[in-house]
């Protein structure tokens, strides 16, 4: 993970710039398909709890993804129509010579509206922490300062094999 990489983890989620963005429809759409990995029981409930279950999972799993450098924990999980999630991807996938040791997103609180016809907006509440950027070998290549609160509304799309996030939105 190169500074790209470091920028883009942590921006990624702001990809419309300080433009407002509209959420996507939770309507399912040709494209939307879930891969099995292991999710979670509560994760995988149709209801806000579920939702939220699988949110805070898909985080978790966003970690892992950046403190080893591999995509294949996010992309299961994933809508093709997310954009923020491609950019995650992406910088996942350019320099697996390095990654972050540490939690990039420190998720404290997560809220789901009520179920609708395909899924829910999920508010979520945390802080990027402080990290390192390491090489492979343990070597030390930046110390990353904490960068304060976050505020993201995810959309989680429900389909028929699970939930998938099809979109993640920065909140002022």
């Amino acid at each position: 993970m190169t500074a790209p990489l470091v920028a883009l983890a942590l921006a990624a989620a702001c990809s419309g710039g300080s433009t407002p963005q509209t959420l996507p429809s939770l309507t399912p759409t040709p494209s939307a398909s879930a891969t099995p990995v292991a999710i979670p029981p509560a994760a995988t409930v149709e209801s806000p709890q579920g939702a939220e279950a699988f949110v805070r999972f898909f985080f978790g799993q966003l970690n892992a993804a950046f403190s080893d450098s591999d995509a294949s924990r996010i992309e299961p999980l994933i809508d093709a129509n997310c954009g923020t999630c491609s950019n995650y991807v992406k910088a996942l996938k350019a320099d697996p010579s390095s990654v972050i040791r540490g939690q990039s997103f420190a998720v404290e609180s997560v809220a789901a509206s009520p179920l609708a016809s395909g899924g829910s907006y999920v508010s979520v509440f945390g802080r990027v922490p402080p990290r390192e950027l390491v090489a492979r070998d343990g070597r030390l290549l930046k110390s990353l300062p904490d960068e304060g609160a976050f505020n993201f509304t995810v959309a989680a799309l429900r389909t028929n094999k699970g939930w998938l996030v099809r979109a993640i939105r920065i909140n002022k």
